[in-house]
Formats: C-alpha cells, sequence, structure tokens
C-alpha cells in the first residue's frame, strides 16, 4: 500500500554548515543539564510579514483529488502587508552575544516551529478586508497562545536540540 508523504522544504546546509549546529546543540544542552532551567531565560525574537492579501508560499498549496478541478488563487501584487516583530522569553541569545548563534536557525527557533505558523493559521482562517482588521487579527492571535502552549513549545525546543546534536546538525524536519 502507498501512502503520502510531505517533501519538506528545507535550506541547503552548506558543508561547514552542520558541525556549527550540532555544535551549538551540544552547548545548549549541556547548559540544560548543568541550569535545568536555562532555555526558560533565553529570549527568542524574530519578525515576519503578513499581506492583507494572505499570501502564502506557493510551494505549500496542494490539492489532491482524483481529477483536475481547475482551482486558482489571485494573487494581489502590492498587497498592504505588517511587519510584526515578537520576542518570546527573557535573556539574549544572537549572532553577537555570549553564544554564537548558529547558520539557518529556523528549526531551532520556537518563533519559526511554531509561533509565526500558529498565528498565521489563525489570523487568514477567512480573508481580512484591510490593514486595520489584519493588526486586530494578529492581536487576538497572539492573546491565544497560553502559558501551557509555550511550556510545550520549550520542550519541542529541547528535543530539536537532541536531534541536532544527534544527527551533527541535520535538519529537524527530516527527522
Amino acid at each position: 500500500m502507498l501512502h503520502a508523504y510531505k517533501v519538506p522544504i528545507v535550506q541547503d546546509l552548506q558543508l561547514n554548515v552542520s558541525p556549527r549546529r550540532a555544535e551549538f546543540a551540544i552547548e545548549i544542552l549541556n547548559r540544560i543539564d548543568v541550569e535545568n532551567d536555562y532555555l526558560n531565560r533565553i529570549c527568542f525574537y524574530n519578525e515576519s510579514t503578513f499581506h492583507v492579501s494572505g499570501m502564502v508560499n506557493r510551494h505549500n498549496v496542494r490539492i489532491w483529488e482524483s481529477k483536475n478541478s481547475h482551482v486558482s488563487a489571485q494573487l494581489q501584487r502590492d498587497s498592504p502587508k505588517v511587519n510584526v516583530w515578537c520576542g518570546l522569553m527573557h535573556n539574549k541569545i544572537g549572532r553577537d552575544g555570549p553564544t554564537p548563534w548558529p547558520p539557518r536557525p529556523q528549526d531551532i527557533s520556537p518563533l519559526d516551529f511554531f509561533f509565526w505558523g500558529y498565528i498565521k493559521d489563525r489570523v487568514f482562517a477567512t480573508p481580512i478586508a484591510d490593514v486595520e482588521e489584519l493588526k486586530a487579527r494578529i492581536q487576538a492571535a497572539v492573546c491565544t497562545v497560553t502559558e501551557d502552549m509555550l511550556k510545550n513549545t520549550w520542550r519541542e525546543l529541547e528535543y530539536h536540540l537532541g536531534i541536532l546534536r544527534a544527527t551533527k546538525g541535520a535538519h529537524v524536519a527530516i527527522y
């Protein structure tokens, strides 16, 4: 019996990148062994763009049918947009901080592997009329993130770091 598997789209990891990602994971996991609450003191921050049109990555849009229904999606050029900055937690880790951030960190950033997808799923559940509605929906969606969701995300982060360590820095999405 055949099964459909989603092929993850991941960034290209150049030869020198994987070892740096693995070293980062080992360093952070060692710190967690010494200080159990270490991850709770890190602030992850990032920004994301939200378009009124709900513009999405075309590579992620698929319809599986036995017959082509010729469905299409219209792209609004120059759709009004809002850039949103978000930080989660306490202390800073950054490229110039005490712990160098590894290249290609999307699979070890809670904002990338959880937050932005969660927020955008709620914001774009139905079409949006204008920028003001977009901003209101973003704020409402952020308010739905609970403390338990964040705790689960931090556990997932530690799991992702373990995968990086075990695979010597390979993409987490593959495992």
